[in-house]
């Protein structure tokens, strides 16, 4: 650690994302300083200041980091409000027959803008969403209605029941019958 002069920081060509103003830079500066006499101490108590210390450079890095990303934080943030109103709509009509590239003409965004924002947002593909809040209707109908399980599958936006039993196995890991409530 005593090896690394604090001075010649600045004639080091770094290339990365991280951008500091002067003051962040003269933080991290001061806070490396700190550290190497830290470090030089030979006392148990020193150990916990350092990693204090060392936390602290790294939080400052790591805000230098984002901010550097500033633009595409502004654009992400464009996305969220279009995004937050692409996931109710899919929330709310699920059971009707969504594309992909319906919602691209609904929310304004190309094929592959939505391929990218949604996971983001949502956690999984569109695809894989709709079939998740498809099955779990299909599960609470299952458990709260008699209604047969050709009704279920066509009330929970499925036209083929076979497309329906493949997807409610793969997901449950069982048949739709498993899932009936069993009279008393």
């Amino acid at each position: 650690m005593t090896a690394l002069k604090l001075d010649t920081l600045d004639r080091i060509p770094v290339r990365s994302k991280v951008s500091l103003d002067a003051a962040r830079r003269q933080t991290v500066l001061t806070l490396m300083e700190a550290l190497v006499r830290e470090q030089e101490n030979d006392c148990p108590g020193a150990l916990t200041a350092a990693g204090s210390l060392v936390s602290s450079v790294v939080c400052i890095i790591s805000q230098g980091y984002f901010l550097a990303d500033d633009a595409r934080m502004q654009r992400a943030d464009r996305y969220s409000r279009t995004m937050a109103d692409c996931i109710s709509y899919v929330d709310s009509h699920f059971t009707a027959a969504l594309s992909m590239e319906d919602l691209c003409r609904a929310f304004g965004l190309s094929r592959s803008a939505l391929s990218v924002l949604f996971p983001q947002y949502a956690g999984m593909t569109l695809k894989r969403y709709i079939t998740k809040k498809r099955i779990d209707y299909a599960l609470m109908l299952l458990h709260s209605t008699e209604l047969s399980v050709q009704q279920i599958a066509a009330m929970a936006g499925y036209e083929d029941i076979s497309t329906f039993y493949r997807n409610f196995t793969k997901y449950t890991g069982a048949a739709p019958s498993a899932y009936r409530t069993p009279e008393i």
